[in-house]
């Protein structure tokens, strides 16, 4: 750090000022170091979630039934998910000709008659921690 300092003379009251400039010298090699740094770390970062998103299920299981993806910690298979309760049943006979993935337990309904019924999975968004699912609804008139 370089200091300048320089004299001002002011006409009010006859007051002499003394201000001091202070000029930072950047060394380029540091700012350099710094500028490359930063951008390894932005680099890396949009490489784990690629990584990520290329990975998604484990090793020797299915990662898709039908059109939709199946992340870890869900799995179709047996020692493919995390625990039981995150096991999707892949039924091959679908109206439309296509696989479609069924949590057909871990979900209980309780207002049916049938104690498990399975849910029908849309979508499933680790980044947003949902799961949506399709299921049947019921009701009835009120008159």
């Amino acid at each position: 750090m370089v200091q300048y300092s320089f004299i001002m003379a002011t006409n009010i009251m006859n007051e002499t000022k003394r201000y001091s400039l202070l000029v930072v010298r950047t060394n380029t090699a540091a700012v350099a170091m710094i500028l490359t740094q930063l951008f390894l770390l932005l680099f890396l970062q949009f490489k784990r979630i690629e990584s990520l998103k290329n990975t998604i299920a484990l090793p020797g299981c299915p990662e898709n039934c039908g059109r939709i993806p199946i992340p870890y910690p869900f799995g179709i298979g047996p020692n493919c998910s995390l625990s039981e309760e995150f096991n999707i049943n892949c039924n091959e006979l679908y109206i439309d000709g296509t696989s479609s993935p069924y949590f057909l337990s871990g979900i209980s309904n309780y207002t049916s008659y049938n104690s498990w019924i399975p849910y029908e999975i849309l979508d499933i968004s680790l980044s947003l921690g949902q799961a949506r699912v399709s299921s049947q609804a019921r009701g009835q008139s009120p008159t």
